[in-house]
């Protein structure tokens, strides 16, 4: 199922974001903006499979994903 594999992918970026980031001791540039472009990316998926989601009217499936897309989105915000 394309909303699956598209959700699974957006986790595997969120998981890849916080193992970047707990990595990251030293704050070097182009590491910390490795783990940020993870989160922007899984922020992105996550916002596209949540109305997929929607469409297809699995709503608790849709919340999940806008919560992992809210995630995302606090680590962009914090990490700035």
């Amino acid at each position: 199922d394309y909303k699956e594999a598209n959700f699974i992918a957006a986790l595997k970026y969120l998981l890849g974001a916080s193992l970047l980031e707990m990595d990251n001791t030293e704050k070097v540039e182009g590491e910390k903006m490795r783990h940020v472009e993870a989160y922007h990316t899984a922020a992105k998926l996550s916002e596209s499979c949540a109305s997929q989601y929607e469409m297809s009217q699995e709503m608790a499936a849709a919340a999940l994903a806008y919560k992992c897309m809210e995630v995302a989105c606090m680590r962009v915000a914090y990490d700035k």
